[in-house]
């Protein structure tokens, strides 16, 4: 470790003074900034080219060359899909100049909803935009703004179907729809387009009034009047609020849809690339430009074991910092490098695959390594155990502890005792059990609490169902004590299949912490 910081230290002071020279003056710029910044995108190291550019532009006096700078960054963050940081790198430009900038400078603000910077290029660029673009983005702009466009359109874009949905669009009026619900519970959601929830609603006024009225047909006293037409008067009340509620919700929805739908367009017609880059996540300044004076070391060499070197410290860099995927990437560079596959190089690689969770990966990387070597580095047989134990590989895990300790040590009879396989419940009966009576599945997993909980509740159902039965009442029971007893029966059953597997899941990590606890006494 202490080599290796040496080793950096040494590498970055020899690289400042050949790096300085690309972003100091303006001379430098273009002949001496561009090859290695193409070089950086060939090599897919997107975090060392915005920094690249973003020492290079603040280096520079010339406003020309600095908006030149600005627009590569603004465009590097569109290839990455990041159109929100390229808007604040379009407002930074002071005047554009080409055709192209200014589209992918609209479109980025598109994606953003930026009507305020749309105005702006409109205004200031629109000579630049060929007639066909300037009318998509005014229509755009006019839908984001929610205003009144044209209901005639000529082409057969993208744009234009998403202008025809907004024109057909006719706002319903909240007050009818308020009305409809007064009327017949449900029928304020129907007028709406809402004809699932109409149903919901209807039947969730119905019952309250089918016992409100099995009630006062039944009985005279004060309370249970008052109690079911307290019921009732909630959803009634709650039914014509929620129809006033999803009328405005219905326009709001609409125009979100609109915009989503415009924002998605020009996200597709932006982002070429398939799949999401992310960036560096330390932001200390000075970790990315030392990555990327290493990197432009490497670029500037022909030595192979210079530039295998620098990769090397750059891994060791982006671990440090948090970064593993990024250090597994910059290790990956080496597959093209045969003569450079050592076992370091691929202990590096395997432990951060451990670090990513990626352990099928991690236990191929490991492979590559030699029995000689494996069995016989105490960093690299502690990962080799680790991923044995994330993978489940209990009794090679458990032979390989065998091997490396002395029989004779006490640490023996504890690999010893250890267990080769784990004894799990089966979900399948635990849902059979719950099944068959309330609770029963809940014991097996053993939930006492939860069970008894369980039979309590769901006894207590059909109780009040069969008293108010023998009462007399016939709508009430069904709704007070069947419908509840259900809901808790199936309910039940699926707590007692989470739980089951939830209680195999702690047997698995008991064991794991049983088998990481003698792996780090063997190794250290």
């Amino acid at each position: 470790m202490r080599k290796l910081s040496i080793l950096l230290l040494c590498i970055i002071f020899l690289t400042k003074i050949s790096f300085a020279g690309i972003v100091d003056n303006d001379s430098a710029s273009t002949n001496q900034l561009y090859p290695f910044y193409n070089h950086l995108l060939s090599e897919q190291l997107y975090d060392d080219a915005f920094t690249l550019l973003k020492n290079s532009r603040n280096h520079k006096t010339n406003e020309h060359l600095r908006d030149s700078i600005t627009t590569s960054i603004a465009k590097l963050f569109i290839d990455l899909g990041y159109c929100d940081s390229a808007q604040v790198y379009f407002k930074q430009l002071r005047v554009i100049n080409n055709p192209s900038v200014v589209s992918l400078a609209i479109e980025t603000a598109l994606t953003q909803n930026d009507t305020t910077a749309i105005d702006n290029y409109l205004n200031r660029y629109s000579n630049l935009i060929c007639s066909s673009k300037l009318a998509q983005y005014r229509i755009s702009l006019s839908m984001l703004k929610k205003q009144k466009i044209d209901s005639t359109f000529r082409d057969s874009s993208s744009i234009t179907t998403i202008a025809k949905r907004y024109c057909e669009f006719k706002p319903k009026s909240t007050f009818v729809a308020a009305m409809l619900s007064t009327i017949i519970p449900g029928l304020g959601k129907r007028y709406l387009g809402y004809p699932k929830l109409a149903k919901g609603a209807f039947v969730t006024n119905v019952i309250p009034a089918a016992i409100m009225t099995e009630i006062l047909l039944r009985t005279t006293k004060p309370f249970p009047i008052a109690a079911s037409a307290f019921v009732f008067g909630t959803f009634y009340i709650g039914n014509i609020w929620g129809t006033v509620l999803l009328a405005k919700k219905r326009e709001y929805d609409f125009y979100n849809q609109i915009d989503c739908d415009i924002n998605n367009l020009y996200k597709d017609e932006l982002c070429k690339r398939n799949e999401a880059i992310t960036l560096i996540t330390d932001n200390r300044t000075q970790t990315k430009n030392e990555l990327l004076e290493l990197e432009y070391k490497n670029w500037k060499s022909n030595n192979m074991d210079t530039i295998c070197t620098s990769i090397l410290t750059k891994s060791y860099i982006l671990k440090q910092s948090g970064n593993s995927n990024k250090a597994l990437n910059e290790l990956q560079r080496l597959d093209r490098m045969p003569s450079f596959k050592m076992p370091t190089i691929v202990y590096e690689n395997a432990l951060n695959a451990y670090l990513l969770q990626n352990h099928n990966q991690c236990y191929n990387f490991l492979l590559e390594i030699p029995d000689s070597i494996r069995l016989h580095n105490k960093a690299i047989v502690r990962l080799w155990l680790l991923t044995l134990i994330e993978n489940k590989q209990w009794e090679q895990c458990k032979n390989t502890l065998k091997n490396l300790c002395d029989s004779t040590n006490q640490l023996a009879i504890d690999i010893q005792k250890l267990p080769t396989s784990i004894t799990f419940k089966s979900p399948v009966k635990a849902l059979r059990l719950s099944s068959y009576f309330p609770g029963l599945g809940l014991f097996y997993t053993h939930q006492p609490l939860k069970a008894i909980t369980s039979i309590v509740i769901e006894t207590s159902c059909i109780a009040i169902a069969t008293s108010l039965f023998i009462a007399g009442y016939y709508v009430t029971p069904l709704f007070i004590g069947i419908y509840p007893f259900l809901r808790f029966y199936i309910g039940g059953k699926e707590l007692s299949y989470a739980k089951t597997l939830e209680w195999n899941n702690l047997r698995e990590e008991e064991c794991k912490k049983v088998y990481r606890t003698i792996v780090y006494q063997v190794t250290k």
